[in-house]
C-alpha cells in the first residue's frame, strides 16, 4: 500500500491503538479484543519483546480491514 493511502486510512479511521505489552503471548489476544471493539489500525511498538516477529506473523492471519503497523521505531536498523 502506498504510504498516501495509509495516512488517508488512518485519517479517516481516526483511531490508532498503540499496543505495548511486556507479554508478547498477549498480544494476539488483545488485538482481536480491541478490533472487536470497533478499532481497525493498530501500532505495535518495538517495545514488545519480538515485535518485527510478531508483526509478520500477526499481518499473515488477519482480515484485510484491520492495520498493523510498527512504532517506537527508534533507528535505522529497526525500521529496515
Amino acid at each position: 500500500m502506498p504510504p498516501t493511502d495509509i495516512v488517508a486510512r488512518i485519517e479517516r479511521e481516526r483511531v490508532v491503538a498503540v499496543i505495548r505489552l511486556a507479554d508478547p503471548e498477549k498480544l494476539r489476544a488483545v488485538l482481536e479484543a480491541v478490533a472487536a471493539g470497533g478499532v481497525r489500525v493498530f501500532e505495535v511498538t518495538m517495545t514488545v519483546p519480538g515485535a518485527i516477529d510478531l508483526i509478520a506473523q500477526l499481518t499473515r492471519g488477519l482480515p484485510q480491514e484491520l492495520m498493523v503497523g510498527a512504532g517506537t521505531v527508534i533507528d535505522a536498523d529497526t525500521a529496515r
